[in-house]
């Protein structure tokens, strides 16, 4: 038992603490202030936090690994592991909803593997995000309406805004993000899609990808520069008219008719309205 002479931490300390040694590495010194805390009943203290702590770190890198398969498959176990780690000490969750846990993750692997050969590891985290995201996106609050759009005077497309889908994301990257995606994402070895290393040339350009929702699930696809500029713009709240500009400076040939016909077929907008 604690001597009653031994003063006791106050709430807000002893949470941090004790969040703190769960996050901590292993073989770090043991906070004694907390170990004094932890009450024993059978189980020494160390031994104790040291449950907690393994059950914190397999947990978290079981979650992260379900949101990230592309960039495990990539980076291998033992690295995934240990950058997952690094990660779970900068960025702890702070929710009870595990699907979040992965938001800073694109953003970390930035800073961690800049100037490395791997930066590019970054954006396929992005795009696995993305999918993510996508794949708990609320659905949208009302259906386009496809005839009144194809009813609107011409005069007038131009000033009109469009609602994205919630479910719509845009990832860009100046390597072939989709295709390293494609061939190391969680299901490619099931649908025969998998893909040696070598066959992906990272020096074969950018790509940009759409990431939408398709039935119950997620569809990523490829587009072309121009197009994906036309409907960043659109998503950002652009006018038309002004987002076609957008798309006409990368390809001065760039079909609006047809990139909105696919948008609308895709189910990329959930409506649209006139400049206020």
């Amino acid at each position: 038992m604690r001597s009653r002479a031994t003063r006791m931490l106050p709430l807000p300390e002893l949470q941090a603490r004790f969040a703190a040694a769960l996050r901590a590495d292993a073989d770090a010194s043991p906070d004694a202030a907390l170990l004094r805390e932890i009450r024993a009943d059978g189980i020494d203290p160390a031994t104790r936090l040291g449950i907690y702590r393994e059950n914190l770190r397999g947990n978290f890198l079981k979650v992260l690994a379900l949101e990230f398969p592309a960039v495990r498959r990539l980076g291998g176990e033992d690295w995934f592991a240990q950058c997952g780690l690094e990660f779970l000490r900068e960025h702890a969750s702070r929710s009870g909803d595990l699907h979040g846990l992965g938001a800073p993750f694109a953003g970390f692997l930035g800073r961690r593997l800049r100037d490395t050969p791997y930066a590019w590891f970054a954006d396929v985290a992005r795009l696995e995000w993305a999918w993510q995201e996508c794949l708990v996106a609320p659905e949208p609050t009302r259906q386009l309406d496809v005839a009144a759009l194809a009813g609107v005077d011409a005069g007038r497309v131009v000033r009109l805004r469009f609602t994205p889908h919630p479910a719509l994301r845009l990832v860009r990257s100046d390597r072939p993000v989709f295709s390293i995606w494609n061939a190391n994402r969680a299901d490619a070895e099931a649908d025969g899609q998998v893909l040696h290393a070598a066959a992906i040339d990272l020096d074969a350009g950018g790509q940009c990808v759409i990431v939408r929702r398709s039935g119950e699930g997620a569809e990523a696809r490829r587009c072309d520069d121009a197009t994906f500029d036309w409907l960043l713009a659109l998503a950002g709240g652009a006018r038309f008219g002004d987002a076609w500009d957008a798309a006409t400076r990368i390809d001065p040939q760039f079909d609006v008719a047809r990139a909105l016909a696919t948008a609308v077929a895709l189910g990329l907008f959930e409506g649209f309205g006139d400049d206020p």
